[in-house]
Protein backbone atom coordinates (compact mmCIF):
# COMPACT_ATOMS: atom_id res chain seq x y z
CA UNK A 1 0.00 0.00 0.00
CA UNK A 2 2.64 2.56 0.56
CA UNK A 3 4.42 1.85 -2.74
CA UNK A 4 1.17 2.65 -4.48
CA UNK A 5 0.80 6.18 -2.34
CA UNK A 6 4.19 7.08 -2.98
CA UNK A 7 3.36 6.20 -6.80
CA UNK A 8 0.10 8.38 -6.42
CA UNK A 9 2.03 11.04 -4.77
CA UNK A 10 4.43 11.42 -7.41
CA UNK A 11 1.39 11.50 -10.10
CA UNK A 12 -0.53 14.23 -8.07
CA UNK A 13 2.10 16.56 -7.88
CA UNK A 14 4.12 16.30 -10.85
CA UNK A 15 7.76 16.41 -11.47
CA UNK A 16 8.10 20.06 -10.56
CA UNK A 17 7.59 19.24 -6.64
CA UNK A 18 9.30 15.66 -6.69
CA UNK A 19 12.32 15.39 -4.38
CA UNK A 20 14.07 12.38 -7.15
CA UNK A 21 16.57 14.13 -9.11
CA UNK A 22 15.33 14.09 -12.77
CA UNK A 23 17.77 13.60 -16.00
CA UNK A 24 16.86 14.34 -19.00
CA UNK A 25 17.99 13.21 -22.77
CA UNK A 26 16.32 14.73 -25.79
CA UNK A 27 15.81 12.43 -29.26
CA UNK A 28 15.62 14.42 -32.31
CA UNK A 29 15.23 12.53 -35.73
CA UNK A 30 12.77 12.17 -38.51
CA UNK A 31 9.22 10.44 -38.58
CA UNK A 32 9.73 6.56 -39.15
CA UNK A 33 14.08 6.72 -38.72
CA UNK A 34 13.55 4.58 -35.78
CA UNK A 35 14.06 6.43 -32.59
CA UNK A 36 11.37 4.05 -30.96
CA UNK A 37 12.69 0.85 -32.31
CA UNK A 38 15.62 1.81 -30.00
CA UNK A 39 14.24 2.57 -27.33
CA UNK A 40 11.57 -0.28 -26.96
CA UNK A 41 15.16 -2.82 -27.77
CA UNK A 42 16.91 -1.12 -25.12
CA UNK A 43 13.97 -1.39 -22.15
CA UNK A 44 13.62 -5.27 -23.15
CA UNK A 45 17.54 -5.81 -22.80
CA UNK A 46 17.55 -3.78 -19.45
CA UNK A 47 18.23 -6.41 -17.78
CA UNK A 48 20.96 -7.35 -19.77
CA UNK A 49 22.37 -4.28 -19.28
CA UNK A 50 22.06 -4.25 -16.05
CA UNK A 51 23.14 -7.32 -15.24
CA UNK A 52 26.87 -7.32 -13.45
CA UNK A 53 25.50 -4.51 -11.38
CA UNK A 54 23.09 -3.87 -8.51
CA UNK A 55 21.16 -1.23 -10.75
CA UNK A 56 17.35 -1.36 -11.05
CA UNK A 57 15.74 0.50 -13.98
CA UNK A 58 11.49 0.08 -14.70
CA UNK A 59 9.75 1.86 -16.63
CA UNK A 60 6.83 3.50 -15.40
CA UNK A 61 3.22 2.31 -16.22
CA UNK A 62 2.56 4.98 -19.01
CA UNK A 63 6.40 3.97 -20.57
CA UNK A 64 6.35 0.00 -19.94
CA UNK A 65 2.48 0.13 -21.97
CA UNK A 66 4.01 2.00 -25.21
CA UNK A 67 7.06 0.21 -25.12
CA UNK A 68 5.58 -3.22 -24.42
CA UNK A 69 3.07 -2.70 -27.75
CA UNK A 70 5.76 -1.28 -29.53
CA UNK A 71 7.70 -4.75 -28.66
CA UNK A 72 5.12 -6.56 -30.26
CA UNK A 73 4.91 -4.68 -33.44
CA UNK A 74 8.68 -5.53 -33.51
CA UNK A 75 7.92 -8.71 -33.10
CA UNK A 76 5.33 -9.20 -35.53
CA UNK A 77 8.42 -8.50 -38.20
CA UNK A 78 9.37 -11.64 -37.69
CA UNK A 79 6.41 -14.18 -37.73
CA UNK A 80 6.39 -16.84 -40.21
CA UNK A 81 8.52 -18.84 -42.07
CA UNK A 82 10.90 -16.31 -43.51
CA UNK A 83 12.91 -16.56 -46.24
CA UNK A 84 15.86 -14.56 -47.65
CA UNK A 85 14.54 -11.56 -49.70
CA UNK A 86 11.31 -11.61 -48.42
CA UNK A 87 9.98 -8.16 -47.95
CA UNK A 88 9.71 -6.77 -44.48
CA UNK A 89 5.89 -5.48 -44.42
CA UNK A 90 5.39 -4.54 -40.75
CA UNK A 91 7.39 -2.66 -37.98
CA UNK A 92 6.62 0.35 -35.65
CA UNK A 93 4.60 3.21 -37.28
CA UNK A 94 5.70 6.37 -37.40
CA UNK A 95 4.43 9.58 -35.39
CA UNK A 96 4.68 13.23 -35.50
CA UNK A 97 3.74 13.88 -32.08
CA UNK A 98 6.40 14.24 -29.11
CA UNK A 99 6.60 11.19 -27.03
CA UNK A 100 8.15 10.96 -23.41
CA UNK A 101 9.45 7.92 -21.99
CA UNK A 102 10.05 7.98 -17.84
CA UNK A 103 12.35 5.60 -16.03
CA UNK A 104 13.40 5.03 -12.61
CA UNK A 105 16.76 3.91 -11.03
CA UNK A 106 18.71 3.08 -8.36
CA UNK A 107 20.83 0.55 -6.21
CA UNK A 108 17.56 -1.74 -5.43
CA UNK A 109 13.24 -1.79 -5.26
CA UNK A 110 14.43 -0.14 -2.14
CA UNK A 111 15.99 2.55 -3.29
CA UNK A 112 14.59 3.88 -6.73
CA UNK A 113 16.08 7.26 -6.36
CA UNK A 114 16.46 8.71 -9.77
CA UNK A 115 14.50 9.09 -12.83
CA UNK A 116 15.58 9.77 -16.64
CA UNK A 117 13.33 10.95 -18.91
CA UNK A 118 13.07 10.94 -22.49
CA UNK A 119 11.35 12.85 -25.31
CA UNK A 120 11.24 11.58 -28.78
CA UNK A 121 11.27 15.19 -30.83
CA UNK A 122 10.08 14.27 -34.58
CA UNK A 123 10.95 16.67 -37.47
CA UNK A 124 7.78 17.99 -37.84
CA UNK A 125 7.91 19.28 -34.34
CA UNK A 126 11.47 20.53 -35.01
CA UNK A 127 10.45 22.54 -37.41
CA UNK A 128 7.16 24.03 -35.92
CA UNK A 129 7.93 24.47 -32.22
CA UNK A 130 11.26 24.82 -32.17
CA UNK A 131 11.23 27.02 -28.75
CA UNK A 132 9.84 23.80 -26.72
CA UNK A 133 12.37 22.03 -28.47
CA UNK A 134 15.24 24.49 -27.36
CA UNK A 135 14.25 24.35 -23.83
CA UNK A 136 14.27 20.61 -23.64
CA UNK A 137 17.53 20.60 -24.89
CA UNK A 138 18.73 23.05 -22.77
CA UNK A 139 17.84 21.05 -19.84
CA UNK A 140 18.85 17.97 -21.18
CA UNK A 141 22.31 16.07 -20.38
CA UNK A 142 22.24 14.06 -23.62
CA UNK A 143 20.86 15.01 -27.12
CA UNK A 144 20.60 12.32 -29.49
CA UNK A 145 20.67 12.72 -33.31
CA UNK A 146 18.94 9.79 -34.64
CA UNK A 147 19.97 8.90 -38.02
CA UNK A 148 18.28 7.07 -41.17
CA UNK A 149 21.02 5.25 -42.75
CA UNK A 150 20.12 4.06 -46.41
CA UNK A 151 18.71 7.74 -46.97
CA UNK A 152 22.04 8.83 -45.61
CA UNK A 153 23.91 6.31 -47.76
CA UNK A 154 22.17 5.36 -51.16
CA UNK A 155 22.71 7.25 -54.37
CA UNK A 156 25.45 9.94 -53.10
CA UNK A 157 23.35 10.83 -50.23
CA UNK A 158 20.37 12.61 -52.37
CA UNK A 159 17.66 11.59 -49.89
CA UNK A 160 19.53 12.63 -46.92
CA UNK A 161 18.40 15.99 -46.31
CA UNK A 162 14.85 15.65 -47.11
CA UNK A 163 14.61 12.46 -44.37
CA UNK A 164 17.01 13.08 -41.79
CA UNK A 165 17.40 17.19 -42.01
CA UNK A 166 20.55 18.21 -41.02
CA UNK A 167 20.65 21.95 -42.24
CA UNK A 168 17.58 21.98 -39.64
CA UNK A 169 18.95 19.99 -37.04
CA UNK A 170 22.22 22.27 -37.29
CA UNK A 171 20.34 25.38 -37.24
CA UNK A 172 18.65 24.00 -34.05
CA UNK A 173 21.64 23.34 -32.01
CA UNK A 174 23.35 26.99 -33.09
CA UNK A 175 20.34 28.57 -31.50
CA UNK A 176 20.33 26.69 -27.85
CA UNK A 177 24.34 26.31 -27.50
CA UNK A 178 26.65 29.46 -26.51
CA UNK A 179 29.32 29.80 -24.90
CA UNK A 180 26.89 30.38 -21.47
CA UNK A 181 25.58 26.60 -22.22
CA UNK A 182 26.53 23.34 -19.85
CA UNK A 183 28.41 20.86 -21.18
CA UNK A 184 26.16 18.16 -23.25
CA UNK A 185 26.80 14.52 -24.72
CA UNK A 186 25.62 14.93 -28.06
CA UNK A 187 25.63 11.37 -30.04
CA UNK A 188 25.22 11.17 -33.07
CA UNK A 189 22.91 7.32 -33.91
CA UNK A 190 23.14 6.30 -37.37
CA UNK A 191 20.03 3.49 -37.54
CA UNK A 192 18.91 0.43 -39.73
CA UNK A 193 22.88 0.13 -40.12
CA UNK A 194 22.55 -4.08 -40.71
CA UNK A 195 23.33 -3.74 -44.25
CA UNK A 196 26.34 -1.89 -44.02
CA UNK A 197 27.35 -3.81 -41.04
CA UNK A 198 26.88 -7.23 -42.78
CA UNK A 199 29.02 -5.90 -45.92
CA UNK A 200 31.23 -4.78 -44.04
CA UNK A 201 30.74 -1.14 -44.85
CA UNK A 202 30.25 0.65 -41.22
CA UNK A 203 33.40 2.35 -41.33
CA UNK A 204 31.77 4.14 -44.73
CA UNK A 205 28.93 4.62 -42.70
CA UNK A 206 30.83 6.62 -39.83
CA UNK A 207 33.00 8.95 -42.53
CA UNK A 208 29.28 9.64 -44.42
CA UNK A 209 28.02 10.75 -40.74
CA UNK A 210 31.48 13.50 -40.31
CA UNK A 211 31.12 14.53 -43.96
CA UNK A 212 27.09 15.10 -43.85
CA UNK A 213 27.09 16.79 -40.19
CA UNK A 214 30.40 18.39 -40.85
CA UNK A 215 29.33 21.94 -39.94
CA UNK A 216 27.22 20.79 -37.01
CA UNK A 217 30.41 19.06 -35.52
CA UNK A 218 32.67 22.26 -36.23
CA UNK A 219 30.04 24.29 -34.54
CA UNK A 220 29.86 22.11 -31.72
CA UNK A 221 33.59 21.30 -31.72
CA UNK A 222 34.04 25.55 -31.65
CA UNK A 223 32.41 25.78 -28.06
CA UNK A 224 35.38 25.87 -25.58
CA UNK A 225 35.14 25.46 -21.74
CA UNK A 226 37.22 27.93 -19.67
CA UNK A 227 40.19 25.35 -20.14
CA UNK A 228 40.21 25.36 -23.54
CA UNK A 229 38.70 22.50 -24.37
CA UNK A 230 35.66 21.97 -26.31
CA UNK A 231 32.09 22.41 -23.82
CA UNK A 232 30.45 19.35 -25.54
CA UNK A 233 31.05 15.77 -25.86
CA UNK A 234 30.47 14.12 -29.28
CA UNK A 235 30.19 10.30 -30.58
CA UNK A 236 29.14 8.54 -33.31
CA UNK A 237 27.21 5.34 -32.47
CA UNK A 238 25.80 3.31 -35.20
CA UNK A 239 22.80 0.70 -33.67
CA UNK A 240 21.59 -2.09 -35.85
CA UNK A 241 18.05 -1.76 -35.24
CA UNK A 242 16.49 -5.24 -35.83
CA UNK A 243 19.43 -7.05 -36.54
CA UNK A 244 18.27 -9.25 -39.11
CA UNK A 245 16.78 -6.75 -41.89
CA UNK A 246 18.54 -5.25 -44.16
CA UNK A 247 18.11 -2.35 -46.38
CA UNK A 248 17.06 -3.67 -50.07
CA UNK A 249 15.90 -0.67 -52.27
CA UNK A 250 14.05 2.39 -52.94
CA UNK A 251 10.61 1.46 -54.37
CA UNK A 252 10.74 2.67 -58.65
CA UNK A 253 8.59 3.04 -61.44
CA UNK A 254 10.10 1.44 -64.87
CA UNK A 255 13.65 1.89 -63.75
CA UNK A 256 13.37 5.13 -61.77
CA UNK A 257 13.03 6.07 -57.85
CA UNK A 258 9.54 6.97 -57.02
CA UNK A 259 9.82 10.09 -55.33
CA UNK A 260 7.76 12.52 -53.43
CA UNK A 261 8.61 16.17 -51.99
CA UNK A 262 9.28 17.19 -48.67
CA UNK A 263 9.01 21.10 -47.90
CA UNK A 264 10.62 20.95 -51.63
CA UNK A 265 13.26 18.15 -50.90
CA UNK A 266 13.01 14.77 -52.53
CA UNK A 267 12.44 11.73 -50.34
CA UNK A 268 11.61 8.26 -51.95
CA UNK A 269 8.09 7.18 -51.99
CA UNK A 270 9.03 3.65 -51.15
CA UNK A 271 11.65 2.26 -49.04
CA UNK A 272 11.83 -1.31 -48.78
CA UNK A 273 13.40 -4.11 -46.99
CA UNK A 274 14.06 -7.94 -47.01
CA UNK A 275 15.03 -10.69 -44.53
CA UNK A 276 18.86 -11.64 -44.57
CA UNK A 277 18.48 -15.46 -43.88
CA UNK A 278 15.08 -17.96 -43.60
CA UNK A 279 13.84 -17.90 -40.48
CA UNK A 280 15.27 -14.61 -39.53
CA UNK A 281 14.96 -13.65 -35.75
CA UNK A 282 14.57 -9.65 -34.26
CA UNK A 283 18.05 -9.55 -33.15
CA UNK A 284 19.32 -5.74 -32.47
CA UNK A 285 22.47 -4.81 -31.31
CA UNK A 286 23.63 -2.02 -29.68
CA UNK A 287 20.63 -0.54 -28.09
CA UNK A 288 21.51 -0.28 -25.00
CA UNK A 289 24.56 2.05 -26.06
CA UNK A 290 23.10 5.59 -25.35
CA UNK A 291 22.23 4.32 -21.91
CA UNK A 292 25.83 3.45 -21.40
CA UNK A 293 27.11 6.57 -22.18
CA UNK A 294 24.44 8.66 -20.77
CA UNK A 295 24.96 7.07 -17.56
CA UNK A 296 28.97 7.23 -18.14
CA UNK A 297 29.19 11.13 -19.11
CA UNK A 298 26.76 11.67 -16.07
CA UNK A 299 28.78 10.25 -13.65
CA UNK A 300 32.09 11.52 -14.73
CA UNK A 301 30.75 14.84 -14.78
CA UNK A 302 29.56 14.70 -11.15
CA UNK A 303 32.89 12.94 -10.38
CA UNK A 304 35.25 15.51 -11.96
CA UNK A 305 32.69 18.96 -10.83
CA UNK A 306 31.93 18.39 -7.09
CA UNK A 307 34.31 19.39 -6.08
CA UNK A 308 34.52 22.91 -8.07
CA UNK A 309 34.14 26.18 -6.04
CA UNK A 310 32.39 27.82 -8.92
CA UNK A 311 29.97 26.61 -11.77
CA UNK A 312 26.67 27.69 -13.01
CA UNK A 313 23.55 26.63 -14.46
CA UNK A 314 23.53 23.20 -15.90
CA UNK A 315 26.66 22.26 -13.97
CA UNK A 316 25.28 23.35 -10.91
CA UNK A 317 21.89 21.68 -11.37
CA UNK A 318 23.96 18.38 -12.27
CA UNK A 319 25.87 18.94 -8.85
CA UNK A 320 22.85 19.45 -6.93
CA UNK A 321 20.97 16.84 -8.50
CA UNK A 322 23.16 14.15 -7.88
CA UNK A 323 24.16 15.42 -4.41
CA UNK A 324 20.24 14.85 -3.18
CA UNK A 325 20.76 11.20 -4.20
CA UNK A 326 20.94 8.24 -1.47
CA UNK A 327 23.44 6.20 -1.43
CA UNK A 328 25.48 8.18 -3.91
CA UNK A 329 28.46 6.44 -3.91
CA UNK A 330 27.66 2.81 -3.97
CA UNK A 331 25.46 4.16 -6.57
CA UNK A 332 28.26 6.04 -8.58
CA UNK A 333 30.44 2.09 -8.19
CA UNK A 334 27.53 0.79 -10.00
CA UNK A 335 27.29 2.98 -12.73
CA UNK A 336 30.72 2.80 -13.38
CA UNK A 337 30.31 -1.03 -13.68
CA UNK A 338 28.16 -0.38 -16.74
CA UNK A 339 30.92 2.61 -17.96
CA UNK A 340 32.79 -0.71 -19.28
CA UNK A 341 29.85 -1.71 -21.43
CA UNK A 342 30.61 0.90 -23.63
CA UNK A 343 31.55 0.17 -27.32
CA UNK A 344 34.46 2.16 -28.56
CA UNK A 345 36.39 2.07 -31.59
CA UNK A 346 34.92 -0.94 -32.74
CA UNK A 347 31.49 -1.68 -35.45
CA UNK A 348 32.08 2.63 -36.32
CA UNK A 349 31.91 3.72 -32.75
CA UNK A 350 34.27 6.72 -33.02
CA UNK A 351 34.05 9.53 -29.89
CA UNK A 352 35.23 12.52 -32.16
CA UNK A 353 35.89 14.98 -28.99
CA UNK A 354 35.09 15.21 -25.53
CA UNK A 355 36.98 12.08 -24.61
CA UNK A 356 37.62 12.52 -21.39
CA UNK A 357 33.94 13.67 -20.74
CA UNK A 358 32.63 9.88 -22.22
Amino acid sequence: MNEFLQKLRRVIVGEKYTEKPVMKMTMLGARGVGKTSVLTSMYHNMNTAINSTKLHIVADKGTSDILNKKAEDLMRMFYGNASVNDAVHSGIAGDSQVSVFSFDFGLNTENINMSLEIRDFPGEFVKNNPDDVRQFIEESSAVIVAIDTPHLMEYGGRYNEGKNRTKLITELFRSVLNEHSGEKLIMLVPLKCEKYCHENRIDEVTEQVKRTYGELLQFLKSQKDETGKPRFACVITPIQTVGQIDFDCFGAINGTIAETSLDGLPVPMDVRYKYTKPGAKYSPVYCEQPLYYLLSFVSKQYLRLKDAKENQGWLQKLRKMWALTPNLNAMLLEVQKMDEKKVSNLDGFVTLFGRGKV
